[in-house]
């Protein structure tokens, strides 16, 4: 199922009127439903049962990347919670209560996100993370970071959004019964969180804290031991698959784009925002090319990469790396599942001319160059350093005496 969205203002749309709309369009909002998530059925049976039997605690921890999709299962559990009419597993989705959860403008839902500034408050930057997520319901900080550009700052949840949050829980629900805080980013809370101790253990009638965080060890002990930790754990391979199949990706694109983002429905975002399908014919053109050690071939190839973007430098990296653990697999146990038929042909004919000492040194390098790419280092420098060192690492222990043809 795609992506659901509801009108708000439209000339002849009503709030509860639902319609598949472009996002681009400025009224648009997101109606987040369990129906909606990508995968993580398990997770989402455990907070039904949950709320099912009256037995889902009032202060619960989404523990994953939000990648992974916490932040729309925080907010599904949201909606339900919400709900004037809802179904023994969703929410009814069109109720005026879904409605205004959908716009992230339900007066009893109170969201907390990191801020810069040392007086920031939550509701100074809401506006634009309403606006996020109606774009990408799997942002993550990297993505809330680059939208202020603001990566200098020193990104954090405030002593005085701490208390913000206890003076909005002591006041009386507006509309209905609950009141749900959701705290994105949780880790962010830092040792300003003590603040919260007190009404995340205590917390008013009909309350529920919802915390998220990509970083669980980073959580204050304090806050931890007083939620139920709920784990959001990495995709399947196959539920992203079809996700990007059903938003019309090409098949071969998806397949590539499901291999690198390694389970993490964010990475596949910003891998689809990128020509990824010659990924795969880069890769083995490098290989190639540093075993025969020519260095105008070296050289005319290091011009090429540098001449990419800063997000393509780092795919092709990624890329090398998530080959060479298929590699290590097909060597191992004898089959490489993320590999397509085509690829895994390639993969065969070179595990027989490097040895597993070889392939960790090759990781080991890609994992130097994925370092001075995030660093900015010259490219060129690093890359062309970096095909001498393959062509040296052929020459170890285990030599390949036979040329990697196609």
């Amino acid at each position: 199922m795609g992506d659901v969205y509801v009108a708000v203002g439209m000339p002849g749309t009503g709030d509860a009127e639902v319609c598949r709309l472009k996002r681009k369009n400025d009224y648009l909002c997101r109606v987040m439903l369990f129906k909606d998530i990508i995968g993580q059925k398990k997770v989402i049976a455990d907070l039904l049962s949950a709320l099912k039997y009256g037995r889902l605690p009032h202060a619960i921890l989404l523990s994953g990347k939000s990648g992974h999709g916490s932040l729309p299962l925080a907010l599904a559990l949201a909606q339900y919670v919400f709900c004037e009419n809802p179904a023994a597993d969703d929410a009814c989705g069109v109720c005026h209560a879904c409605v205004k959860t959908s716009k992230l403008i339900h007066p009893d839902l109170h969201i907390t996100v990191p801020a810069f500034g040392a007086e920031a408050v939550s509701d100074t930057f809401l506006p634009q993370f309403r606006k996020m997520f109606v774009e990408n319901a799997y942002m993550d900080m990297a993505d809330w970071i680059a939208a202020h550009d603001a990566e200098s700052k020193q990104w954090n949840i405030t002593a005085k959004e701490c208390l913000n949050i206890v003076k909005k829980l002591n006041m009386q629900a507006y509309e209905g019964r609950w009141k749900v805080q959701v705290i994105w980013m949780a880790e962010y809370l830092a040792k300003e969180g003590n603040r919260l101790l007190k009404i995340i253990e205590e917390p008013p009638a009909d309350t529920f804290f919802v915390l998220i965080a990509e970083n669980e060890d980073r959580v204050l002990s304090t806050i931890l031991s007083r939620c139920q930790v709920y784990r959001v754990p990495l995709l399947h391979d196959a539920d992203i698959y079809d996700k990007l199949l059903a938003e019309g990706v090409e098949e071969g694109e998806a397949s590539v784009i499901t291999r690198l983002a390694g389970g993490n429905y964010s990475d596949a975002i910003r891998l689809r925002e990128h020509t990824v399908g010659s990924l795969d014919e880069q890769f083995i053109s490098w290989l190639r090319i540093c075993f025969k050690g020519n260095a105008v071939e070296m050289n005319n190839w290091t011009d090429g990469y540098a001449a990419l973007n800063r997000e393509e430098q780092k795919k092709f990296v990624r890329y090398g790396l998530n080959f060479m653990h298929e590699l290590v697999l097909l060597k191992v146990v004898g089959k490489a599942l993320r590999l397509s038929d085509d690829k895994a042909e390639t993969a065969l004919k070179i595990k027989n001319l490097l040895d597993l000492e070889q392939i960790n040194e090759i990781c080991r390098l890609l994992d130097e160059c994925g370092f001075g790419l995030e660093r900015n280092a010259n490219i060129r420098l690093l890359m062309f350093d970096a095909a001498i060192q393959l062509k040296n690492i052929y020459k170890k222990t285990g030599v390949v005496k036979q040329p990697l043809h196609k």
